[in-house]
């Protein structure tokens, strides 16, 4: 019984092996076979594919499960349900190529494909993959390498077992050398993007290739991860340049328990948000890991520290807006409180935006003024304000933020944001007292690059519907 190997792939994924050695007689005496399957069979001319048949249902009942355990969808696709018995369903894929037959059964989606090393899969190498993946190899090389990514393919639309697909035009695998034995795929087809992980490996002049489907947590993490190669702020200035405006839900963790982050992430979801901020000023930080893994679990938009103080810092996080209050003379929120952030940033891969922060008078003390111990610029002199923005811009912060502070009675002036939106030539944020899509656009039209709403969100989740 030559039962090759089986291999694991992943924790919940194993790949069978038949090493085709038999007579055909032999298997029909050992396979049981449903009706339609027997059909199959003898609807099939070539031997060698009766035998690649009957060795997949071998390896079927080597690992308890029987033919009548396997069924085909309307698209050709396998699946593994076990008739009356207490084993789970499992995903399977198939795939049979001269003297093997393979098996991969698994706990998620997965696509399978082995091919035999031969030259005119290289010959065929142009029309399913970019050659340029192939430069500086030896020609051995180049044959292994060809045959790995004709094996992605097939595995990658074994899964999505779409019509219309593109080998060529549709799935591009990440550049990866032979020793790595995995790489990343993309599959852009019909306005989606989905990514897939890849292992392969050789056995005798066979490759080997399994694809696994990423689960969602891993995509969103994926997608929040490439934010911080993205660079956050390379993408606020390129929406600037388009005149692209953006929106910014800020959150403050002082008033969300982490029990309501999936609620609330839901309503994000459905809201025109372009990024998330979260911070508060009097907040200690003791639950923010927690609401920041959360809501990445959830959403797919890049996550913004706004801190109040150095104990609102998050590793967890995609960037930080590193804060200078320019309206204010307290030197702990000029250079003391950054200061003191240092040895907590270096620890963490965030990506740091220094922003200038002026705070205007906006009808009544904000939580900002009374914590900070500084004075709001008053909301009369815009020249001045404009100035202040100015100088910010001049020492270098590369966002400016105009903010009439949480609660605000009144929101930032629209002379204000377009005096110092003419002023500046870096982004400006404005937030603070907003409380309708009438305002959220009001700012738009004077200047603003980036409205932040915070207070009008928390009250009211409907609040874009």
């Amino acid at each position: 019984m030559p039962f090759y190997k089986s291999i694991s792939l992943t924790p919940n994924t194993k790949l069978y092996l038949w090493k085709i050695t038999e007579k055909l007689e032999w298997f029909r005496e050992n396979v049981k076979l449903k009706d339609s399957s027997l059909q199959r069979l003898e609807g099939m001319k070539a031997e060698s594919h009766q035998k690649g048949f009957l060795a997949v249902r071998m390896l079927l009942q080597h690992n308890e499960y029987t033919d009548f355990d396997l069924y085909y969808d309307e698209f050709g696709k396998p699946h593994l349900t076990p008739q009356g018995c207490s084993i789970k369903d499992m995903e399977i894929s198939i795939s049979h190529s001269h003297d093997f037959s393979a098996v991969v059964i698994s706990e998620q989606k997965v696509g399978f494909d082995m091919e035999i090393l031969k030259d005119k899969t290289l010959l065929l190498a142009p029309r399913y993959m970019d050659v340029s993946h192939l430069e500086n190899l030896s020609k051995e090389d180049e044959l292994l390498k060809a045959t790995v990514v004709w094996g992605i393919k097939e595995s990658v639309f074994k899964i999505k077992n779409v019509i219309g697909i593109s080998f060529k035009d549709h799935i591009f695998e990440d550049d990866f050398d032979l020793s790595d034995k995995k790489c990343g795929v993309a599959l852009q087809f019909d306005d989606t993007d989905e990514r897939f992980d890849v292992v392969f490996d050789f056995v005798e002049n066979y490759v080997f290739v399994c694809a696994f489907e990423k689960e969602e947590r891993e995509k969103r993490k994926e997608k929040s991860v490439a934010y911080n190669k993205m660079d956050i702020y390379q993408e606020i200035l390129n929406a600037k340049q388009k005149n692209q405006k953006l929106l910014a839900i800020l959150i403050d963790p002082d008033k969300v328990a982490t029990a309501h982050v999936s609620e609330l992430a839901a309503t994000i979801n459905e809201s025109p948000a372009t990024h998330i901020f979260v911070g508060g000023s009097s907040f200690d930080g003791h639950h923010l890991d927690e609401i920041i893994v959360e809501l990445k679990e959830k959403v797919s938009l890049p996550i913004i520290l706004f801190p109040g103080n150095p104990s609102q810092i998050s590793a967890e996080a995609d960037g930080i807006l590193f804060l200078m209050l320019l309206s204010g003379r307290n030197p702990d929120y000029l250079v003391e409180h950054q200061i003191n952030a240092v040895p907590f940033l270096e620890k963490t891969s965030l990506e740091i935006i220094s922003t200038g922060y002026i705070l205007i008078e906006s009808g009544g003390e904000t939580a900002v003024e009374r914590i900070s111990k500084t004075k709001p610029l008053s909301n009369n002199n815009s020249n001045y304000i404009a100035q202040t923005a100015k100088a910010g811009e001049l020492i270098g912060n590369k966002l400016i933020y105009l903010e009439a502070g949480s609660g605000a009675q009144n929101a930032v002036p629209m002379k204000i944001i377009k005096n110092v939106s003419g002023r500046i030539s870096v982004p400006l944020i404005v937030g603070g007292g907003i409380r309708s899509k009438k305002q959220i656009q009001e700012a738009y039209s004077a200047g603003a690059d980036l409205v932040v709403i915070g207070t009008a969100f928390e009250i009211d989740n409907n609040f874009f519907d």
